[in-house]
Formats: C-alpha cells, sequence, structure tokens
C-alpha cells in the first residue's frame, strides 16, 4: 500500500519499473525507515509474483538494486520496550487501593497480575483457569493462571501441559495485592476463567462485556497511569513492558541465567528436569520472592545506577555489656607423679619438686600410614 500511494502521487500504477522501486526503497532508507519494513516490501512482491500470479513484477524480484537498498547502509541500535520502574509499580499499587474508578482497579490488578508472573499480555488473557493459594492461616500468597495457549505449547515434553504463570501477592510495597484485586472483581461481580474473563474490556456503559481487552489497548491504558513528561524520547512503553520488569531486576541483582531462563518460562535447556519434577516453578519462585523482599527493604534499588544499586545494611547497635566477654579456657589436667624407687621421704619429695610436672592432653585421633601392599 506505501508503495501504491507513492506511485498514485506520481501519476504512475503499480506494477512499476526497477528504477521506480529503487527510488522509493532509497528514499525510505533516508527516512530512517527500519530494516524490516524494507525487507517487507520486497515480500510483498514475492507475494504478488507467486500468489497472484502477476509475472510483470518478477524483474523487480531478481533487481540486485532493489535487494541491496533493503539491506539498510547503517546499523541501528535495537528499539526495546523499557521495563516499568519500581516507582511506577509503586504507582500502579497505589492506585488499586486508593483509585475510586473500579475499573482503573481492576486494570491495575491486571497488570500487576502480568507483572508478577512475568507474562505475555496475550498469555495472560488465553488463561484456561486460576487457582488462589492460600497458607494453612488462610492469608493468600499466589495467584496462578494456567495456560493452554503459550509459545511453547507445539514442544514435545510441554506438550498437553498447562504452562503455570504463578504471581507473588506481596509486591515491591510489601503489600498484598491479590486480595485488594480479587475484592474489585467481588464487587463488579466478575468470574475467573473458564466462565469468565481475567480483565474484560468495558463497554459503552461501563458495563464488562464479553471481549478481552486488546494488547494495543491495554498499552495506551497503561501509559496513561504510569507515562510522565519527564521521560526521555528514547523510552518506550509498550506490550513488553509488564513482561520485562523482573527480568531486569534479576539481572541487575546478579541472579544467574538458568534461574531468569526459568522466571522467563524458557525452559530448552531444562525441559528433563520440568518434565520430571512435580512442581517446577518452585525453585524460581523462591528466587522471585527473595527479590521483591529486598525492593520492598530498599536493600537493593534496580532504578539507581551500577554502584548504587545495592545498599548498605546497617548493623543494629550492641547492647551495653558485650563488650565484657569472659573467656573461658580449658586448663589441661596436671597429675602428680609419686616416686617408683624405695627412698627416703626427703630424697622423695626434693626430686619430685625438681622433676617437671608430666601433663595429659585430651585424647586425639591418629592416623596410621601404612604402606600399600600392591
Amino acid at each position: 500500500m506505501r508503495l501504491c500511494d507513492c506511485l498514485e502521487n506520481k501519476g504512475r500504477v503499480f506494477p512499476c519499473s526497477g528504477v521506480e522501486c529503487h527510488n522509493f526503497l532509497c528514499n525510505e532508507q533516508s527516512s530512517n525507515a527500519p530494516q524490516s519494513r524494507l525487507k517487507g516490501y520486497m515480500q510483498s512482491i514475492n507475494f504478488v509474483l507467486h500468489v497472484m500470479s502477476d509475472h510483470e513484477v518478477e524483474p523487480l524480484t531478481r533487481s540486485a538494486r532493489c535487494k541491496g537498498a533493503c539491506l539498510g547502509e547503517f546499523l541501528k541500535e535495537r528499539i526495546q520496550a523499557s521495563p516499568l520502574k519500581v516507582c511506577e509499580l509503586r504507582r500502579i499499587h497505589e492506585l488499586l487501593y486508593t483509585c475510586d474508578d473500579m475499573w482503573v482497579c481492576l486494570l491495575c490488578g491486571a497488570l500487576l497480575m502480568a507483572v508478577y508472573c512475568r507474562a505475555c499480555w496475550g498469555d495472560l488473557m488465553r488463561a484456561e483457569g486460576v487457582i488462589v493459594e492460600c497458607d494453612r492461616h488462610g492469608k493468600l500468597q499466589f495467584l496462578e493462571a494456567r495456560a493452554g495457549r503459550h509459545k511453547t505449547t507445539r514442544s514435545q515434553k510441554h506438550r498437553h501441559q498447562f504452562l503455570p504463570m504463578v504471581a507473588p501477592c506481596h509486591g515491591v510495597d510489601g503489600r498484598d495485592w491479590g486480595s485488594a484485586w480479587i475484592k474489585v472483581r467481588e464487587t463488579m461481580k466478575l468470574e475467573w476463567p473458564p466462565k469468565g474473563l481475567i480483565m474484560p474490556a468495558p463497554g459503552l456503559q461501563g458495563q464488562a462485556t464479553s471481549r478481552q481487552l486488546e494488547t494495543q489497548e491495554r498499552a495506551a491504558w497503561m501509559r496513561t497511569l504510569v507515562g510522565s513528561p519527564d521521560d526521555p524520547a528514547e523510552r518506550r512503553i509498550s506490550s513488553l513492558s509488564q513482561k520485562s520488569p523482573f527480568l531486569s531486576y534479576a539481572a541487575k541483582r546478579g541472579i544467574g541465567i538458568p534461574e531468569r531462563l526459568q522466571l522467563g518460562y524458557h525452559t530448552s535447556k531444562f525441559e528433563m528436569d520440568m518434565f520430571y519434577s512435580s512442581d517446577g516453578a518452585a525453585a524460581s519462585l523462591l528466587v522471585l520472592e527473595h527479590l521483591i523482599r529486598d525492593i520492598a527493604s530498599g536493600q537493593f534499588d534496580p532504578d539507581d545506577t551500577r554502584s548504587g544499586r545495592i545498599k548498605p545494611i546497617e548493623q543494629p547497635p550492641k547492647p551495653a555489656g558485650d563488650g565484657a566477654v569472659i573467656d573461658i579456657k580449658d586448663e589441661p589436667e596436671v597429675l602428680e607423679v609419686s616416686s617408683a624407687e624405695s627412698g627416703s621421704e626427703s630424697d622423695s619429695t626434693s626430686s619430685e619438686e625438681e622433676r617437671p610436672p608430666r601433663v595429659r592432653h585430651s585424647p586425639g585421633f591418629n592416623l596410621l600410614l601404612r604402606p600399600m601392599v600392591l
């Protein structure tokens, strides 16, 4: 469509000549078009040739100049989605607890669910069910969404298995966000999958529809909630901004690559272990909970510079009287040795005074070395 619009502005129609196609690709390249878009033009022309059987474009597919114009002259840095900062996570937490708009509270809970279970929005929306896990005292600890359609569905080891996406319910603010989100859902009379949706789209009258909130809608809504005019131009909040925060925090904390791979559900190197373990997410969840506690306590700040992320632990003051420590040592046992020979009492006493006392130490383990017989 871009090529056809460009030709139409010049009074031409598609298909075009090789010179016109090359000039179009050069103009796109000079306007900083991504390389994927440039390659997409050639793929579209190949589509017209092989699917629509338009052989007039065959010279374009063989043109070396057009193929070279799609490669790009300069290397460009890849722009990735920026992970959410800790202050932005706390902002979402605060909106969940205090906002008067129930739809905003519902979205904040769904965003926190996606952040803490490190899930893509599409995988979370396609969850087949949700498990609410409490401890023996009835306190909420985890929310688990079980996705049946995910990126490893076609893998032979994970075929016919649900992907357990588990989120700890105590966040970086130290409070229970899971219970607050469940209370919002109960107020709006929403059910968990498969009967309901994790995040339904709002209707014109403010009612919950049977359609799930799309990725583009969620990204625009999230930018409205956490976006700031002071953010740099290169910072980009997109659909992966809620999956990458704790993967980025774990890398900055120095957590090993195997744990980070499991946190992101990339288990290609651990398929056998995950296949035979009854709870494959247990180890990665322990690492995640420890990381959340470090952030909540202020010991680790991933938003700081490299030299200031790890905060020193303040030692508690010592109680009075700790300086006077009495060191008790084991005194050796001294044995009195009497003279075995007969003699006068005075001679025995004098010889005992001159003879040094014999000290008996506690028996030790002596290793008897013997030559090896071959």
